[in-house]
């Protein structure tokens, strides 16, 4: 039974498109994750009594 998620059957423009995606919202995500974590860091370093 064939898959549905085949590149075969999606039109190549949306192909490139979920690809283009896929290149820009993966990095994004780690940097958005990272300053979060940063963030929460500084605020704990800021308000522990250390």
């Amino acid at each position: 039974m064939p898959s549905a998620t085949d590149d075969e059957d999606r039109p190549p423009k949306r192909i490139t498109v979920a690809r283009r995606y896929q290149r820009i919202e993966r990095p994004l995500s780690y940097a958005v994750a990272l300053l979060a974590a940063l963030l929460v860091g500084v605020a704990f370093l800021r308000v522990s009594p250390l």
